[in-house]
């Protein structure tokens, strides 16, 4: 399989407020920062869904200024181990951001499940986010989301037999022997697709990195990665410095961006304000010089763009 000589043209994704996809500089890259995760210092009882309301709010008030701010559009990657939790999550989210798209992930399907419910009752399903598609997503996962008519979801681009780009690709399409995974989320009518290509960890992101292009080209989908694995799992940071990871979890949103990221999940929302900045500014000096060194680069699609907020 080569890489198609005649890109298609690329799809755009909106979910609430925020647009994702597009050609790359006509809409700002968006950060998905996470909440509730295992280790989150705000949670207080992880199987119960208990935590710190009070500090949540203030990190949710936060980073949604700095959005305001910089342009950067933000979404919340909610994570919940146990269905108990993720109901808890999710209705204090509808409560305190009741506008901000989120993601429902977990690596317990019942909680996933519980998920896709509480965005039903919370009359929010328009601006959920089912995390992920893979070749372990479930016919009652699959028929849940299709009752609950969620649109949006993320697919992971993942074969574990072929982890070069195009063996993300095969994995997206199918084969003749193995139904692909875009074919999974027309089973369950998401109509809104964006495609992670699955990095895990540092070494595997540069080929995640690459991937995001052949799919853009290829399919279209808005696509993205995921940085904060390949942070934790970097072998060698404490040789460097105690602060190296703090530095290269920046420097990977940059670098994803460059390679034509349209979302990144960056990493914890208590670390907003040092994502935010990588990002604006790398978004704004991309669409200040257009690629073949004409100036100025094409205009932004939108005003609130990075290269109106923080040059």
């Amino acid at each position: 399989m080569t890489q198609n000589p005649q890109p298609i043209e690329p799809r755009t994704v909106q979910i609430g407020d925020v647009i994702l996809g597009g050609y790359h500089g006509e809409y700002p890259t968006v950060l998905i920062l996470s909440m509730f995760h295992r280790g989150d210092r705000l949670v207080t009882n992880s199987i119960r869904g208990l935590f710190d309301s009070k500090r949540a709010q203030r990190y949710l008030n936060r980073a949604m200024k700095l959005t305001e701010t910089t342009g950067t559009p933000l979404i919340l990657d909610v994570l919940a181990e146990t269905p108990e939790a993720m109901t808890n999550y999710l209705t204090f989210l509808a409560k305190s951001a009741p506008s901000l798209p989120f993601l429902i992930d977990s690596s317990s399907r019942e909680a996933r499940l519980a998920g896709v419910t509480t965005a039903v009752d919370t009359g929010r399903t328009q601006l959920a986010i089912y995390d992920a598609i893979s070749h372990h997503t479930t016919i009652e996962e699959l028929k849940a989301l299709k009752t609950a008519k969620i649109e949006a979801a993320i697919i992971l681009a993942h074969n574990p037999l072929d982890i070069r780009p195009q063996g993300r690709l095969e994995a997206l399409k199918g084969t003749a022997e193995e139904e692909g995974l875009l074919a999974k989320a027309e089973t369950a009518h998401i109509s809104k697709i964006l495609i992670d290509t699955v990095a895990l960890d540092l070494a595997g992101l540069s080929i995640a990195a690459t991937a995001m292009q052949f799919v853009k080209n290829e399919l279209g989908f808005p696509v993205g990665a995921g940085s904060a694995n390949s942070v934790a799992l970097w072998r060698h940071a404490s040789e460097i410095s105690p602060a190296a990871k703090r530095y290269l979890a920046s420097a990977l949103c940059t670098y994803l961006q460059c390679h034509g990221a349209d979302f990144i999940l960056a990493g914890p929302l208590r670390r907003a304000p040092r994502f935010f900045a990588a990002t604006s500014a790398t978004d704004a000096l991309l669409a200040y010089t257009s690629p073949d060194g004409a100036y100025p680069a094409p205009t932004p699609k939108l005003r609130t763009h990075p290269r109106y907020k923080v040059l």
